[in-house]
């Protein structure tokens, strides 16, 4: 990548087939708080609710300079078909912050400045319907011994997809996940024979079991009613607790945790 523009869908629009630099402007920031407020009559103020962002709109201020006119109309008609609607979502991913991406869409912004006869000056503008960066390589734990404290560094909380396996059936008839320094726990009493898989994945809500750790099914029906709350990472440090497997002679057990660091 250049040291000044970005990437959409993969495709880095700084390279010379697209011409595209970023210019200076205002920088996303947060995306806005999903807010309701309910007044009460004869009452000072009210009543606030709302922990979520809502959609945000990401704008990019750019420049694209061609050797003449038709070689700046040629990276126009490239970077439109680069842009296109038609692909839906994509990751966006600045040079200068190249380790985070945002998820969006062209909205509007190619009706344009001309400068000289061949450049152009324009603010791209993106739908973001998820309003938070992601870090652009996913985290992954395998722990050893039942316990793990992770400081995580992000600004919203993550997800965890955590998989636990054994060689030997589990010990306990209940496989548990807790983040002791939140309170969230699940549960599941899934009996899991010798040399399977059980994937407690909080990204979707889901339990599920698998053989072979590829193909996974359902197993909803083994979830505890009353500890069913899929921890998730919170800024700073975490405290995770699993049980359920033990050691038993020479048999191995692990949990593999997995996440993607997000950013407000």
């Amino acid at each position: 990548m250049s040291n000044d523009s970005f990437s959409f869908a993969g495709i880095d629009l700084g390279t010379s087939t697209y011409g595209v630099s970023v210019q200076e402007g205002e920088m996303h920031f947060i995306g806005a708080p999903k807010i309701e407020f309910k007044s009460f009559a004869q009452l000072d103020g009210g009543h606030a609710t709302g922990a979520a962002l809502k959609a945000t709109h990401l704008t990019i201020p750019i420049a694209m300079e061609g050797d003449d006119f038709d070689d700046l109309r040629t990276r126009i008609d490239a970077l439109r078909a680069a842009l296109s609607p038609t692909k839906g979502d994509q990751p966006i991913i600045f040079d200068y912050e190249n380790t985070r991406k945002i998820n969006g869409r062209l909205e509007s912004g190619l009706d344009v400045r001309l400068r000289g006869g061949r450049s152009i000056e324009t603010n791209l503008v993106f739908l973001c319907s998820d309003p938070l960066f992601y870090d652009v390589t996913p985290s992954q734990i395998t722990n050893l011994d039942g316990t793990e404290t992770i400081v995580y560094e992000g600004s919203a909380p993550a997800p965890l997809v955590i998989t636990g396996y054994s060689d030997y059936a589990a010990i306990s008839p209940e496989l548990a996940v807790e983040n002791e320094t939140t309170g969230d726990r699940v549960v599941s009493d899934y009996a899991l024979a010798a040399y399977q898989y059980l994937r407690f994945d909080g990204e979707r809500q889901v339990l599920e079991a698998s053989v072979d750790g590829v193909v996974w099914v359902s197993a909803m029906a083994s979830l505890s009613p009353t500890e069913f709350a899929f921890p998730s990472l919170e800024p700073g440090s975490n405290s995770l607790v699993f049980e359920g497997f033990a050691n038993v002679l020479s048999s191995v057990y692990t949990w593999t945790i997995d996440w993607t660091t997000r950013y407000l």
